[in-house]
Order: structure tokens, then sequence, then C-alpha cells
């Protein structure tokens, strides 16, 4: 599809999957499954999956969807309810991450891909390959199941410190942590002027002066500061608030003229190295989805 405005997109084998900047769903390429046609018609949506003939996507309110090929329950078997935060699709399986960490598998069940998946919460992400499936646990460890003829599951790193994983037809990657003071989490919700952005600077080391700094939000709007010290993402006014549970009400601030806001602080000492510290904005807003914009969120870690 022509012009801008896209926040995601999926690859399926013969077709593919665009989130618009409104939440709704653009599909193009082969269509022989209703893979494309078949694609639920409006905004509410915040990510889409595409497996070999059959699509998948996520509710803002965490419920999920499914359309195309039923052949090994893709879409029949999809779960209901809420409570979801992220999907993922191989060729013929499907999966979904709920808010709590665990995982949910249906579809094909080939090689364990459905049967094997773990039963522990505490995941973080997830990915599908062709005949297999990867999750990254919440210590960067990672897990795997699945078809495994080419070491695509028995030869995953068995150490910590990933931050990402990704699944092919027949190979896995996992992607190693340099450990920044500060990093993007993602998940922003836009409002007048797109996604308000949120970035961090400072080490982090105790005693040290930081700031974080919020800009593109909406002019002279009333915001609330989250601050966690632990990430269990829950839906929030059509977005996701990642910066949960909140150790403590961060405070009501308002936004600068041009949409800006920054925050100096001081690092207090005897923090633990790796001591974790989420921040997200939540602004008030009326062109967002629910009149309220969410920054994306940002993690710092102490040295």
């Amino acid at each position: 599809p022509p012009g801008t405005g896209f926040s995601q997109i999926a690859a399926g084998d013969y077709h593919c999957l665009a989130l618009n900047a409104d939440g709704s769903i653009s599909g193009w390429g082969w269509d022989a499954w209703g893979q494309v046609s078949n694609a639920p018609a409006g905004p509410g949506f915040n990510q889409v999956a595409a497996s070999s003939r059959h699509g998948l996507a996520l509710r803002v309110d965490g419920s999920l969807v499914s359309w195309g090929a039923d052949d090994w329950g893709q879409v029949s078997n999809t779960p209901a309810g809420m409570g979801f935060v992220q999907v993922a699709c191989g060729s013929f399986h499907c999966m979904a991450l709920r808010a709590d960490g665990s995982i949910v598998s249906w579809g094909a069940d080939w090689s364990g891909t459905v049967s094997d998946t773990p039963v522990e919460s505490g995941f973080r992400q997830i990915a599908g390959g062709g005949y297999h499936s990867l999750a990254l646990r919440a210590d960067g460890s990672v897990a795997g199941w699945g078809y495994d003829v080419w070491g695509q599951v028995s030869n995953q790193p068995a150490n910590t410190g990933f931050t990402h994983v990704a699944a092919g037809y027949g190979h896995s990657m996992a992607l190693r942590a340099i450990v920044p003071p500060w990093t993007h989490a993602g998940f922003a919700l836009a409002g007048l002027h797109g996604n308000p952005l949120l970035v961090g600077s400072g080490t982090l080391a105790p005693g040290s002066s930081n700031a974080i700094e919020l800009s593109g939000a909406a002019p002279g709007a009333l915001s609330l500061l989250f601050v966690a010290l632990s990430s269990t993402p829950v839906t929030f006014k059509g977005g996701m608030l990642i910066a949960f549970p909140p150790v403590a009400d961060g405070g009501l601030f308002v936004t600068g003229g041009a949409g800006g806001l920054g925050l100096p602080f001081v690092m207090p000492p005897g923090l633990p190295a790796s001591t974790e510290l989420w921040v997200q904005w939540a602004i008030q807003d009326a062109a967002a989805v629910q009149g309220v914009a969410l920054s994306n969120a940002i993690k710092g870690t102490t040295p």
C-alpha cells in the first residue's frame, strides 16, 4: 500500500500484513485462504503476525483474532479471552504471550510445536519459525521447542544476557545485550502529534545526575509519570502500560508549549548493579484513542 503512517509489519509465506497508525490492518499478496481479504476491518489492533497462510492480530484490549487457512486449527483454536500482550506465528502454528509471561500455542503440533510449549511463566518475547518456536525469558535466557533436525532448538545458547530472539524456517537467532544505561522499550500510543517520545540520559551510577526528556506530546497537557522497578505490562486507555506496577505515584506534571517536559534527578546511593528503572508517561490528549496518549517506555539499568 502507498503512503506512510504504518507502525508494524509482518510477512507470511505469500502475503503481507501492516498495522496502520489508527490500529487498522492492511493486507496484500496471495489470498487463496482469505488471509488478505478476511483480515478484520476497523481500528483497535496493536500487533499483527503472519503465518504461511493465515493472519493473527492482537487487539488493544488484549484479545486475539485469527483469519485465513484453518486446516490445523490456526483459526478455530484461537484462544478466547483477554490478557495477551504479544503474538507470533510459525508456518502452521501460532503463539500468544500472556501478560503474566506465560505462553499459549495452537495449530499444527508437528514435533511438539504446540504440546512442548513451556508451561512456566516469566517470558518476555516469542518468535515462530517454520516448525519450531523460541521464547525469551526475563533473565535473558532462551527456550526453544519443536522441529530440531538442523539443531535450531538443541543448539540454542545456554547462557543469559540476550534481549531478542528471531526464528527462520530452519534456524534461530538471539541478540546479546550490550547494556546501555537507557533502552527504548516501545509501546507508545499516538496522540495529537503522533507518538510522544521519551528518552533518558545519564549513567544511572549512584550519585550521578540524570534526566528524562519527553517530546512530541500535546502542549499544555496534564501528564502522569509512571515509575516501576519491574515490568508487568497491562492494557491502559487503549494502549500498553509497560512501567507497571509503579513503585510510587510519580506525580502530575504539565507539558510545555511545545509539548515537551524534562525532569532532572540524582540517582540515590546504595542501589545494586543491574537494578531496573522503568519509566513511561501518560498524557491527556483528546486526539488519542481514549483521550490519553502514552509515551514509549524506557528502561534504565544501573551499572
